[in-house]
C-alpha cells in the first residue's frame, strides 16, 4: 500500500471518529505501560489533532512557549504526515539545509535538505507541525499531495530550487516575502523583508534566529527542532495577515502574478545558463590589451599634469576627479564624468576616455575574475530576485546577467550544449506600446492598429517629409524612447549620442521635442496629468503599486508605470511557460532579461519551442495592453548572441 493510499484510509478513519462513528479520543499519547501498539494506533497518535512536542512519555508535558511538532524519523510515519496534508487545503513548508563546506547549505547544487517542515491546521483549527528528517526518511512520497495543495513559504524560491533537485514540481504557491515586498516596496533596509522582521512587524511575534546558520548536518538538538517548528508555524497566520493587507491596497492581480510566476523563477534559477569559458577568456585578454593600448594613446593626447615630469601614467583615468582635472587643463569644465556627458565633448581626449573606461570595465568587472561565477558543470547560476526593482521587474546578481557589456560577443559566450539551441524572444517596441495604452494617445494607438512603424512616423513628423532615410529613422528612436519619459532637450542630446551615436544640436533637440509632442498630444496630456496630480503612488496596468515622492520627477513616474507593466507581462509569460511546460518537454528558461526570454531546447525541437515561447509571451501581455497589439520577435541560435 502506498503512502497516499494509507493516508487516505487514515483520513477516512479520523473523520469517522470525529463524526462520532468510532470511539476513542484522537491524538492522545499512548500510556507508558503499553509495550506494543498497532500500526493504526501509532499513526493516529501522530495525527495532528492534539499538539504534541515529542514522542516520549517523559517529555509529554510542554511549556507554553514550545511549538507543537512531531519529528518524523521513520518512513512508516509519513502516512500520518500525508494525512495531515490531505485534510488541509493550504500547507506551510520550510526547509533546513546542510552542506559539507561553508556556504554549501545555501547552494542547491552542493547542499542537501535536512529537514522538511510542514505545518497544517488540525481538525479543531489549531496548527500542527511535522519535521521530516530527510537524512533518515525520503520525503518524496509526500510530493504528490504537496503539489495538490496551496503551499505557503517565505522566500519560497530557495525551498523550491532544493526540492526541484529531488523531483518536486509545485502547484499553487504563496510567498510571504513577496507579499511583504508588494506591500512595502522591494527596496528596503537590510533584513526588512526577512521572516523575522516580517513576523515581528505584522504579527508582533519574535522569532529567534540565532540557530539559522547552525550546523544542521549532525544530531539535531531540541533547540534546533523548536527553531524549525516556529519558523514554519508562523507562515499560515502571516500569510493571512499580509494577503488581507495587500488586498486592501488593491494589488490582488499583482499578487496573483507573483504567485504564478514563482515556480517559473525557481525553474529559471535552477536551470542555469550554458557557457563558453574559452570564448570569455579570449575577450578578457583582449580587453586587457586594449586598456594598455588606450593608456598609451591617452598619455600622448592628455595635457601635462601639474607636478609630474612626464605624461606617462600621470593620470588615473578611472578616477572621476582626475578626469575632471585633466579636462580642466584643456579648458573644459565638467560637471559630470558620466558617459553621456563625455559624449557631448568635442575634443579628441573625450572619446579616448570613454573607450578606456569601457575597456577597463570589460577588463575588471567582466574579465578573468568574472569566471568565478561559472559552476563546476560549466553553467552560470545567477541569483534571480523576483521583485528586484522598484517597478516590480526582476533582477539578477552574482552575476548580473541583465547588465552585460553591449558588445554582442559577450552574449555569444552563452552557448548551448551540443545538440541544443537557445531560442530567444523579445517584445517589439513594448515600452512605446504600453505608453500608447496608458496615455490613450490617438496617434500612437492608430499607428499600432494599422501596423505602422512608429519610428518612421516620428521621423516624418520631425523632418516634415514622407520619405525618410534610415539615419533619420534611427534618430527617431532616442526621441521616442526618451520623450515618453519627459527627457529635457539637453538630456535627449546626451542620450542620442551616448546610446545611438547620433549627434544633435541644441536647436535640433528643441525642434524634435516640439514635433514629438505635437504629434503625440495624448502623451503630453498624460505627462501634464502626472505633474498636476502630485501623486504619491503610481500603478501599473496590472494594479501594482509603486510608491513615489509627491514632488518627484514626472518622467520617472511615467517610467515606473510603463516598465512596471512590461515587467508584469514578462512574469505572466514565465508563469504560462511553467504552466504549459508539458507542451515542450526538455525545454526550459535560462534567461529573463528586461523584455526578453531565452529558452534552451533540443535543436530538432527549435521550431516547436519557438512557437510555444511566442504564444506564451503574446498571451501574457495582450490582455494587459489591449487594444494595442503585441508583437514578439523570435530568433534561434547556438548562442545568446545568435549563430556563430
Amino acid at each position: 500500500m502506498s503512502v497516499l493510499e494509507a493516508a487516505r484510509k487514515l483520513v477516512a478513519r479520523l473523520k469517522a471518529r470525529r463524526n462520532g462513528l468510532q470511539p476513542a479520543a484522537l491524538g492522545q499519547p499512548l500510556p507508558c505501560e503499553e509495550s506494543e501498539e498497532s500500526e493504526e494506533s501509532r499513526l493516529i497518535s501522530l495525527a495532528p489533532a492534539v499538539p504534541l512536542k515529542t514522542q516520549t512519555c517523559e517529555e509529554s508535558e510542554e511549556s507554553e512557549e514550545s511549538p507543537p511538532y512531531r519529528l518524523v524519523t521513520d518512513a512508516a510515519d509519513l502516512v500520518a504526515v500525508a494525512a495531515a496534508i490531505g485534510e488541509a487545503t493550504v500547507v506551510a513548508v520550510d526547509l533546513e539545509t546542510a552542506g559539507g563546506a561553508p556556504g554549501d547549505a545555501l547552494d542547491p547544487r552542493k547542499g542537501r535538505v535536512r529537514l522538511l517542515s510542514v505545518a497544517a491546521n488540525t481538525s479543531d483549527g489549531e496548527p500542527f507541525v511535522y519535521l521530516v528528517d530527510c537524512s533518515r526518511v525520503d520525503p518524496r512520497p509526500l510530493f504528490g499531495l504537496l503539489a495538490e495543495r496551496t503551499l505557503v513559504g517565505h522566500n519560497l524560491q530557495f525551498d523550491l530550487t532544493f526540492l526541484a533537485r529531488m523531483g518536486f514540481e509545485p502547484g499553487a504557491v504563496r510567498d510571504t516575502m513577496l507579499l511583504s515586498q508588494l506591500l512595502h516596496g522591494p527596496r528596503r533596509g537590510r533584513g526588512f523583508h526577512s521572516l523575522a522582521q516580517t513576523a515581528e512587524r505584522e504579527l508582533g511575534q519574535v522569532l529567534p534566529k540565532e540557530l539559522q546558520r547552525s550546523d544542521w548536518s549532525g544530531t539535531l538538538s531540541e533547540a534546533q527542532l523548536e527553531y524549525a517548528a516556529r519558523d514554519v508555524l508562523v507562515l499560515l497566520p502571516l500569510h493571512d495577515k499580509l494577503a488581507r493587507k495587500v488586498a486592501d491596497t488593491r494589488q490582488d492581480q499583482a499578487a496573483e502574478i507573483e504567485a504564478r510566476c514563482l515556480p517559473a523563477v525557481a525553474w529559471l534559477a535552477a536551470s542555469g545558463v550554458p557557457f563558453d569559458r574559452n570564448a570569455w577568456e579570449a575577450l578578457a585578454a583582449e580587453a586587457e590589451r586594449e586598456v594598455e593600448e588606450l593608456d598609451s594613446r591617452l598619455d600622448a593626447v592628455a595635457p601635462a599634469r601639474p607636478g609630474y615630469l612626464t605624461g606617462a601614467a600621470a593620470w588615473n583615468w578611472d578616477s572621476p576627479e582626475q578626469v575632471k582635472e585633466a579636462f580642466a587643463e584643456i579648458g573644459v569644465a565638467l560637471d559630470s564624468t558620466e558617459d553621456d556627458a563625455l559624449a557631448a565633448i568635442d575634443h579628441p581626449l573625450a572619446p579616448l576616455v570613454r573607450q578606456r573606461r569601457a575597456a577597463g570595465k570589460r577588463s575588471s568587472t567582466y574579465g578573468q575574475s568574472w569566471l568565478k561565477h561559472v559552476a563546476d558543470d560549466g553553467r552560470v547560476y545567477a541569483d534571480w530576485r523576483q521583485l528586484g526593482c522598484i517597478t516590480g521587474r526582476m533582477s539578477s546578481s552574482s552575476p548580473n546577467l541583465q547588465n552585460l557589456p553591449g558588445d554582442e560577443r559577450y552574449r555569444r559566450c552563452f552557448r548551448a550544449p551540443e545538440g541544443r539551441v537557445l531560442v530567444k524572444a523579445d517584445y517589439s517596441q513594448i515600452e512605446l506600446r504600453i505608453a500608447a495604452r496608458i496615455s490613450d494617445d490617438r496617434a500612437l494607438l492608430e499607428a499600432y492598429r494599422v501596423g505602422q512603424d512608429v519610428h518612421t512616423l516620428t521621423a516624418r513628423r520631425m523632418t516634415g517629409r514622407q520619405e525618410v532615410t534610415p539615419a533619420e529613422r534611427k534618430l527617431a528612436k532616442p526621441v521616442n524612447f526618451g520623450l515618453i519619459y519627459g527627457l529635457s532637450a539637453k538630456t535627449l542630446r546626451r542620450k542620442a549620442l551616448a546610446e545611438y551615436g547620433v549627434s544633435l544640436s541644441e536647436a535640433d533637440a528643441d525642434r524634435y521635442k516640439a514635433a514629438f509632442f505635437r504629434t503625440y498630444a495624448g502623451v503630453a496630456r498624460w505627462h501634464s496629468q502626472i505633474r498636476r496630480g502630485q501623486t504619491t503612488e503610481v500603478r501599473t496596468l496590472a494594479g501594482r503599486r509603486v510608491v513615489v515622492d509627491r514632488g518627484g520627477f514626472y518622467g520617472a513616474k511615467a517610467n515606473y508605470a510603463v516598465q512596471g507593466t512590461g515587467g508584469d507581462g514578462l512574469k505572466v509569460a514565465l508563469a504560462l511557460l511553467w504552466e504549459r511546460r508539458h507542451e515542450a518537454p526538455g525545454a526550459f528558461p535560462v534567461l529573463a532579461v528586461h523584455d526578453e526570454i531565452v529558452i534552451e531546447a533540443d535543436a530538432d525541437q527549435a521550431d516547436a519551442v519557438a512557437a510555444w515561447l511566442k504564444t506564451a509571451m503574446l498571451d501574457a501581455l495582450a490582455p494587459l495592453i489591449a487594444p494595442v497589439p503585441v508583437e514578439v520577435e523570435v530568433k534561434v541560435g547556438t548562442t545568446w548572441g545568435g549563430a556563430d
